[in-house]
């Protein structure tokens, strides 16, 4: 036991004493390492690796990892061929020794390790700076640098590539690259590297992973041969368009690319295999009908000529396949260029197809649109051929051409079908011709041509034209295949000839559209119109400015209607001219007349007093504008002939003026007006009559039984609030001013009347009449009612109260003329209080103002 402690100390005592004698060896060839003699030396070593000017901050040695040096900050510089920016920097530079060339007395590398490195990848003019970078193969090879350190492996840790083209930095860029570059046999090296893509000032969420693998040969030869493969796993394609382009397009999918490539020389031979799935809009979920996409392409690529060819590719779909053969070419970058952004490549492509099928074309349309149901179907195949040219990339010429084309389900009524469809362009002109395109069962059958051409933009031109029984079909089959139709079509049925013209640029702005639809027997419904119009005969124009009707021949409100009215943007109010044969008031207030549960007539048209939280109805926001006339307005018992006027609709304010009408063998002319305060409608209506013949509008009263006659002429003016029967008239208010010619009142002869104290059937006639009336509550009063007759003048005020059946309460004066007295009577004023009713008045002498004797009459 005593022995072994010993033993065991000894060894303890050795290890230590080798432990301090390798960290002094350590630490003293650290310290030569960093001397400036020697670090002169090790930058001098790997600037003749490397090819170019080496800077490094600070030499460390270690051999607790293995014998190795370490260098901080390390920038590589550029050869002047690709610029003066540096050509690698790295924080750190770990270069391991090879054990057998130290014990062999020479100081050979046997791998780099670089982290936080950045390295600039440069092409110029078809050549890249990395060609000289890789070390050669084997001493005393052509291109072999003097003296440079033999290098088996390099590993890259969480480091970054920038390219460039020329002296201009290209937004993109890799970064977290991670993996290694192996000499696998003299001159040979194998390159396994993973990095993440990324572009400057864009925020990429799921970029997918960037994978390198392959062989490349020495720098000697231009890293000829070469066999790469690069795959991209598990992208996202809105973070791939914002990669290339910089924005979100609102697309959104996975994409996996593999590219493989190979070469012996100058020139590429590639295979490129890509596919995409899940594409649909950015507010849409994935579904399982979401359209893919296979590309596969083949060809080869010089980059010292700016060139790519593409031998033969094909685009698949389920079931659709594009075949695609051309290239591009692009100007070759050169040092000398000014900085800028680099010009764009040079489209020559050849498209051709044997078939697409619109089931393909349905899928990619419903996952971009919106109300597209998954239980609409569609057959059919599209085939044809383009060229494609330039850059940005137009069509030389294209051919397009389908038959048979079909689609049901979902919500059309019935089969929509197209006879046969063709389209041609050329670089500077296309023609579209669709026939037969018949919508199904009542929708009709259109007809649809283009035409376009390009300046320097294209301009376009498109015209529908065919006939529709059902104006209604049609909307709801263009709504079912994703169109979006004005609100107001929706509530047409009929039908009627349709033609519409579409005219804009591409790409697409300031688009226009004119349609006009030429009606027969059509009804129109809108929800917020209190009756439906039917139309005989109409043409309704559409734009993107307006709507017009052109009314032939309607039926509305009990009338029949011809005229006009239009809606022009950006204003939206409306204009018209109509004009009516006749309206009753009695069947306007049955058509217009609430529903049970529904607010009142005025709420609905006005707006006022609506449930809360129910959005007001059309005239409450409407504003309208225009003239009116009325062959024939009839108010019971009244009729109105030849009404003209103005009319106005401003934010819930009805406003009638310049009124003109013809009125029982006279004329009326006004003005109304209606206003909402506090939720109660409140009218002001102000009339000037003239030449009004009473016993015309007395029989309108009282049937064959004339009561007035007379011509009369005045002016009245009335306001009500309320907005039923019995508020209007317990609201009714005014003031009138008329006077009458040739007045007679038949049935009571009011002057024998009054003298006999009880009536006395007759009738009563007088020169003129006048009045002063005023009108509250359902009273009528008399302010200055003046009557002068050949017997003599009343003059009488009072009241009648028309709400009790004409009760009279009103004081009469009678002033007697000379002729009416009796030889030798008296000339006296008398007064009467006449109650009861205009029909059966009660009279009562009050007193005489005068009972002087009546002069004696002169003959």
């Amino acid at each position: 036991m005593t022995r072994f402690r010993i033993r065991f100390r000894k060894c303890l005592a050795g290890l230590g004493l080798a432990f301090a004698l390798l960290w002094a060896v350590n630490w003293g060839l650290s310290a030569l390492v960093g001397g400036k003699r020697v670090s002169r030396i090790l930058t001098a070593r790997l600037e003749t690796t490397f090819g170019r000017p080496v800077q490094v901050r600070h030499f460390h040695f270690s051999l607790w990892d293995g014998p190795r040096i370490e260098a901080d900050s390390v920038t590589v510089g550029e050869d002047p061929r690709f610029g003066h920016e540096y050509f690698l920097r790295a924080g750190q530079l770990t270069a391991t020794l090879r054990l057998r060339s130290l014990l062999g007395g020479r100081a050979e590398l046997g791998s780099f390790a670089l982290s936080d490195a950045s390295l600039n990848v440069v092409n110029v003019g078809g050549e890249w700076n990395l060609a000289d970078w890789l070390p050669p193969a084997a001493p005393g090879r052509p291109g072999r640098r003097a003296g440079a350190p033999r290098l088996y492996r390099i590993e890259i840790q969480d480091g970054r590539i920038n390219f460039k083209r020329g002296t201009v930095k290209l937004p993109f860029a890799l970064v977290d690259v991670n993996g290694s570059v192996d000499e696998t046999a003299p001159g040979r090296w194998s390159l396994s590297l993973g990095a993440q893509p990324m572009r400057v000032a864009v925020t990429l969420q799921d970029a997918g992973t960037l994978h390198l693998v392959g062989q490349v040969g020495g720098t000697s030869a231009r890293l000829r041969p070469a066999r790469l493969q690069l795959r991209w796993q598990d992208a996202s394609i809105s973070d791939v368009l914002r990669l290339f382009f910089g924005d979100d397009y609102g697309i959104r999918g996975h994409q996996n690319v593999d590219l493989q490539a190979s070469s012996s020389g100058t020139e590429w031979r590639f295979v490129l295999n890509a596919s995409a799935g899940g594409l649909r809009a950015w507010n849409f979920a994935a579904q399982p009908g979401n359209p893919a996409v296979n590309v596969r392409l083949s060809g080869s690529w010089s980059p010292g000529e700016g060139k790519l060819t593409v031998a033969s590719g094909q685009v698949k779909g389920p079931a659709s396949t594009v075949t695609v053969k051309g290239g591009l070419d692009w100007p070759v970058a050169r040092l000398a260029d000014s900085a800028g952004p680099p010009p764009g490549p040079r489209f020559h492509l050849h498209l051709s197809t044997g078939g697409i099928g619109v089931q393909d074309l349905l899928s990619w349309y419903r996952s971009f649109h919106q109300a597209i149901p998954a239980s609409l179907r569609a057959t059919g195949w599209l085939e044809g051929s383009a060229d494609i040219d330039g850059w940005p990339p137009r069509i030389r010429r294209a051919a397009i051409s389908a038959a048979g084309l079909s689609a049901e389900g979902g919500a059309l009524a019935g089969p929509v079908k197209l006879g046969a469809a063709k389209l041609q362009a050329s670089e500077r002109h296309a023609t579209l011709l669709l026939s037969g395109l018949d919508f199904g069962l009542r929708a009709g059958q259109f007809r649809v041509v283009g035409r376009a051409r390009r300046d320097r933009r294209w301009v376009y031109q498109l015209e529908a034209s065919g006939a529709s029984p059902q104006v209604g079909d049609l909307v709801a089959a263009l709504e079912a295949l994703g169109a979006r139709t004005p609100a107001y079509w929706n509530e047409f049925s009929g039908g009627g000839k349709i033609e519409i013209e579409w005219a804009g640029t591409i790409p697409f702005s300031g688009q226009t559209m004119l349609a006009s639809v030429a009606l027969r027997n059509a009804a129109w419904r809108e929800p917020s119109l209190p009756a439906q119009v039917r139309f005989q005969s109409a043409l309704v124009h559409a734009s993107g400015d307006g709507l017009r009707f052109d009314i032939r021949s309607a039926d509305a409100l009990g009338a029949v209607w011809h005229g006009w009215l239009e809606r022009r943007q950006p204003s939206g109010a409306w204009r018209f001219a109509l004009e009516a044969n006749r309206l009753h008031a009695r069947t306007l207030v049955a058509r217009l007349r609430p529903q049970k549960q529904r607010p009142s007539l005025l709420e609905r048209i006005f707006g006022f007093g609506h449930a809360a939280g129910s959005p007001p109805l059309w005239p409450a926001s409407l504003n309208a504008s225009g003239t009116m006339r009325v062959n024939r307005l009839s108010i019971a018992p009244l009729a109105i002939d030849g009404v003209r006027s103005r009319v106005a609709i401003h934010d819930g304010a009805l406003d009638i003026s310049a009124a003109h009408a013809r009125f029982y063998g006279g004329y009326a002319q006004g003005s109304l007006s209606f206003r909402v305060a506090k939720g109660v409608p409140v009218w002001r209506m102000g009339t000037r009559l003239a030449g009004v013949d009473l016993s015309r509008l007395s029989r309108a009263f009282a049937g064959a039984k004339k009561r007035f006659s007379g011509l009369a002429s005045g002016d009245l003016r009335i306001s009500a609030h309320g907005a039923t029967a019995r508020l209007l008239r317990d609201s009714l208010e005014g003031q009138a001013r008329i006077s009458i010619r040739g007045a007679r009142y038949n049935g009571i002869d009011w002057i024998a009347t009054l003298k006999a104290g009880h009536p006395v059937p007759g009738h009563s006639t007088f020169a003129s009449c006048s009045a002063q009336i005023g009108l509250t509550s359902g009273k009528l009063t008399l302010q200055d009612l003046s009557a002068v007759s050949p017997r003599g003048r009343i003059e009488a005020t009072g009241s009648i109260d028309l709400a009790q059946g004409e009760i009279l309460a009103v004081e009469a004066r009678f002033f007697p003329s000379p002729d009416f007295a009796a030889p030798g009577g008296n000339l006296e004023t008398r007064t009467y209080e006449v109650t009861g009713s205009s029909i059966d008045p009660l009279i009562r002498f009050l007193h005489s103002a005068d009972t002087s004797p009546l002069p004696t009459s002169s003959h």
